[in-house]
């Protein structure tokens, strides 16, 4: 019986000290930014539509950054850069 009871002590202890990490190559979907544990992370709404997602804010340009366009990960690809948050080709 007393084991049983150290146990849950222990189970309800170790999961009252468990502290939320996010993986940051894979997106977590949110409603807003307290849905993403704090530590730097916000809730983003990609620009080019679809579901919000937690993104860690190192300080991107997301209106000029062509790796991080628009918002967290979006990368332009071939001669496309970043204009305006948006993917585009050079004139």
């Amino acid at each position: 019986m007393y084991v049983r009871f150290l146990l849950l002590g222990l189970f309800l202890f170790l999961a009252a000290s468990c502290k939320v990490e996010f993986d940051e190559s894979m997106p977590f979907s949110c409603e807003e930014d307290d849905d993403c544990g704090g530590d730097g992370f916000l809730c983003i709404k990609p620009a080019g539509g679809g579901s919000r997602y937690c993104c860690k804010n190192e300080g991107f340009d997301f209106q000029n950054d062509a790796k991080n366009c628009g918002y967290c990960g979006n990368r332009c690809v071939g001669d496309r850069v970043c204009i305006s948050g948006a993917c585009r080709f050079r004139n």
